[in-house]
C-alpha cells in the first residue's frame, strides 16, 4: 500500500507564478472571446484586484502579449485586444516589424537592397524614428537585416558578409555628393 504521507514519489509539480496565472487567464479570456478584437480589456488595477497581486505582476504578465501583438496599448485610453486580421494593431514597433518582414518574405525589401531611412519609414508609418529602430532590433537579431555606413540593409541569406553597393548621400546646395 502507497504511504500517501510520503511525497518523495509524487511527481515535482510547479504551480504557476502570480504573472503566469495572469498571463494565462488573459490569453484563455482572449482565445474564448470574452475580450473581443478590438475591445478593451479590464485595466491593469482591476485585473491586480481580480487575481489578488500587484499592478507590477499584471504589467509583466501582459507585457510579453502585448510585445506579440496580441495586445496593445493606446495612451490615456487603456489596452485592447488586437483583431488578427489587421496589420495596423498591436504595438507601433510590432506593426512596423510586422510590415517589414511582410515586405521581407514579398520580395519588395530584396538581398543587399539600403531600406528607406529611419526617418523615412517612421513617417510612412506615423510614428517616431526609434520605434522603428526597435522593430528592427529582433529582425537584425535573426539576421534578416544588417546595418553599414550609417544605413540599414537586407542581408544575403546565401552570403551573410556581402554588404549592399555603397549609400551615396546627397548634400544641400553648395554641397558635394
Amino acid at each position: 500500500m502507497p504511504d500517501l504521507l510520503n511525497t518523495s514519489d509524487a511527481p515535482d509539480v510547479v504551480p504557476p507564478s502570480a504573472t503566469e496565472r495572469v498571463r494565462i487567464a488573459v490569453r484563455e479570456r482572449l482565445e474564448r472571446g470574452t475580450y473581443r478584437p478590438g475591445t478593451r480589456i479590464p485595466r491593469e488595477c482591476d485585473l491586480a484586484r481580480e487575481f489578488g497581486v500587484s499592478n507590477t505582476v499584471v504589467q509583466k504578465a501582459l507585457k510579453p502579449l502585448k510585445d506579440d501583438g496580441t495586445l496593445y496599448t493606446v495612451l490615456s485610453r487603456g489596452t485592447y485586444a488586437a483583431d488578427p486580421e489587421s496589420p495596423f494593431q498591436g504595438s507601433r514597433r510590432a506593426c512596423v516589424e510586422r510590415l517589414v518582414r511582410q515586405r521581407l518574405e514579398d520580395g519588395t525589401y530584396k538581398p543587399l537592397m539600403w531600406l528607406p531611412t529611419l526617418v523615412a519609414l517612421a513617417s510612412e508609418f506615423e510614428t517616431v524614428p526609434s520605434t522603428v529602430h526597435f522593430a528592427f532590433g529582433s529582425l537584425k537579431a535573426e539576421k534578416l537585416l544588417g546595418t553599414a555606413q550609417g544605413g540599414t540593409y537586407v542581408i544575403d541569406p546565401e552570403n551573410p558578409a556581402a554588404l549592399p553597393a555603397i549609400k551615396l548621400r546627397a548634400f544641400r546646395a553648395g554641397g558635394s555628393v
